[in-house]
């Protein structure tokens, strides 16, 4: 699950450029021929050149073509300490959100017994619980499987554990983060843990087995991916490292305690017979998992934000590059990252997981395509801008909320992290200028051509890109990853805004305090003290106000980071505390702007005194818009 506190270490460890050599002589050169020797060559020479940059200390890969596996390899160490090699047999890797093609194998394959309903209703499945939906039209299971379910994002706290035996079930989970709906199903795909987290919950619902069981006996078992497990680890699985300062350091396996959305680990001999049993139509080895027109339903186009777009499958993310239709999934974990990829018109599955967490897979994926499938035609040079047309209204800030929840704490992860946001700028000459941070979380800028209403070409190729309107007004930009929208946002929710309140408001807080401190000493060593007036005496509230509003935002702000870094729950208690003193600052912040406001009418000058507690309430009433917009007012844990 790339979400708040992930997403922040790809930032940190993967700002770089892509390696553009291949794409640049495979561009020259024509397509390349994929077979054992080309495919060897290309992932040794990349490997060798891009691990050691980017810090990665092992990788595995696996290659199916035609359904046969033509190159399978380890690099590097599955434990750095130990000098343990990859072995692509033996390593097995968490390959984290690349799980939620398993879950959705397991749904596809209850439908295919007649067990689920793709259609239905899903509270049908998960009784006692039921999704908070205040839309008339349900949550399905077809819609969390394409991501268009309006489920929220969950809360990240109390959600899993680094000690394998204070592992919870996947009811425990659901109770704790009920499922929100915060936008009507089915009007955009949105990339969403919850919803296969709810999936997962169905699956035992309905099986009546635990999700452990049921994956493990009908896809492990069945395609004989003997060495991979779910949730646990064992002997041979890689350490996941983070690199700082110049060294590596070795992380503890989080174990979550829901499973759809992130549980397998596996080697990468047992994700090519995974990968080959989907090129196949769903069969493998004479075996069938899932049945042709099953498996057809996993992979065709079931919803896209735009018809012009790839959409989404029941489980497979949807991508064209190149010219190639990409069926494929990601994920990322706190020291690993796996990426899976398959080119169903050629026959071609890959898969690449590390240890560490990082831009590798991505940038990989990329640079393999270009290799082999060189792309060439670019439909951005063959459009002609309209350089008459006004395509200001497309101008502005969009926000994803891809792994971050709207109506919880987890909305704070706006502040921290930059990749949510893209900007569109008009050129005033027919284009716009689009800046987005990539999957590998690479800072990227590109033109846009319009060649149809509200639908765009890349300058760099990189599919379409469309934007949608309500009412007349745009809201919604999307790019060619088929669960990514992004909301069209007002200056006051952009990151720098925010940002600025909480910074700003915070050293107008302290320097009240300290205004008032040193006031308040004067007045101790005056000899005639003066009675305090109705301003003085705001003043102090305001004082108390300052001290509530500092104390709880950064004691909250803190305790949510630090419990969500370190699965822990145990300062639950004092994060409402904090939460607490928040709403109480708040509080009397109202109050006092009511008295404040009734003593301007009644009392003649104090000038100077009006004029600063104007000031301050200005502060006050600002800071409480942020701390609102970001769900610190109220106790939104969950």
């Amino acid at each position: 699950m790339i979400n708040l506190i992930r997403r922040i270490g790809i930032i940190m460890m993967c700002l770089f450029l892509l390696n553009i050599n291949y794409a640049t002589s495979a561009s020259a050169k024509g397509k390349v021929e994929v077979n054992k020797d080309t495919v060897k060559e290309f992932i040794d020479q990349y490997l060798k050149e891009n691990m050691k940059k980017d810090n990665v200390p092992g990788t595995a890969v696996v290659i199916i073509k035609d359904n046969k596996e033509i190159f399978k390899k380890g690099y590097g160490y599955s434990d750095l300490e130990n000098k343990v090699l990859v072995d692509p047999d033996k390593t097995t890797f968490p390959v984290a959100s690349v799980s939620k093609l398993f879950t959705a194998t397991a749904i596809m394959k209850l439908y295919e017994d007649g067990k689920i309903a793709l259609n239905k209703n899903v509270d049908n499945y998960i009784k006692p619980f039921s999704v908070e939906n205040s839309y008339s039209d349900s949550v399905t299971c077809a819609n969390l499987l394409t991501h268009t379910s309006g489920v929220d994002e969950a809360s990240e706290l109390d959600g899993g554990t680094l000690n394998e035996k204070d592992v919870k079930s996947q009811e425990h989970y659901i109770s704790k983060h009920l499922p929100k709906v915060v936008r009507k199903p089915n009007t955009v795909s949105r990339y969403s843990n919850e919803g296969y987290n709810l999936l997962g919950y169905i699956i035992e619902k309905v099986s009546g087995e635990n999700y452990q069981e049921y994956v493990q006996k009908n896809i492990l078992d069945s395609l004989g991916m003997k060495d991979s497990f779910i949730r646990v680890k064992n002997e041979s699985t890689a350490k996941g490292y983070e690199y700082n300062n110049g060294k590596y350091t070795s992380l503890n396996l989080a174990y979550q305690y829901n499973l759809g959305s992130s549980g397998v680990i596996a080697t990468s001999a047992d994700m090519g017979k995974f990968m080959q049993c989907h090129l196949n139509k769903g069969q493998f080895n004479g075996k069938s998992m899932l049945k042709p027109k099953t498996e057809e339903l996993m992979q065709k186009k079931e919803f896209a934000n735009n018809d012009k777009l790839a959409g989404m499958g029941y489980g497979f993310i949807r991508s064209d590059r190149n010219e190639k239709l990409i069926i494929k999934h990601e994920g990322a974990l706190p020291g690993y990252t796996a990426s899976m990829f398959l080119v169903p018109d050629e026959n071609l599955g890959v898969y690449i997981s590390t240890n560490t967490l990082g831009a590798l897979p991505f940038n990989f994926e990329e640079a393999f395509l270009d290799h082999f499938y060189p792309s060439k035609n670019n439909k951005f040079d063959k459009v002609s801008p309209k350089s008459d047309k006004d395509y200001s209204e497309y101008a502005g800030v969009y926000r994803s909320y891809d792994g971050l929840g709207k109506s919880n704490l987890m909305k704070f992860g706006i502040l921290l992290d930059p990749s949510l946001d893209m900007t569109i700028k008009d050129n005033k000459d027919g284009t716009l200028t689009l800046n987005e941070y990539t999957t590998a979380k690479e800072y990227i800028t590109t033109k846009l051509v319009e060649y149809d209403n509200g639908i765009f070409a890349r300058k760099d190729g990189k599919g379409d890109f469309a934007f949608r309107k309500d009412n007349g007004k745009v809201t919604y930009a999307f790019n060619d990853i088929s669960h990514n929208s992004f909301e069209k946002i007002g200056f006051y929710e952009t990151r720098i805004f925010l940002i600025s309140i909480v910074i700003g408001g915070i050293l107008i807080f302290f320097i009240n305090i300290l205004i008032n401190a040193v006031k308040y000493i004067r007045r101790l060593f005056k000899k005639e003290k003066s009675k305090l007036n109705i301003f003085d005496n705001l003043n102090l509230i305001n004082v108390l106000i300052s001290i509530l509003n500092i104390l709880g935002f950064i004691g909250s702000a803190v305790l949510t980071v630090a419990m969500v870094t370190t699965y822990s729950s145990r300062f639950m208690l004092l994060l409402y505390i904090f939460l607490g003193i928040l709403l109480a600052g708040t509080i009397l912040s109202l109050i006092q702007l009511i008295i404040f406001i009734i003593s301007l009418f009644k009392n003649k000058g104090f000038i100077k005194s009006k004029v600063y507690l104007s000031i301050i309430n200005i502060v006050n009433l600002v800071f409480i818009f942020d701390i609102y917009y970001t769900n610190f007012l109220g106790f939104k844990v969950y």
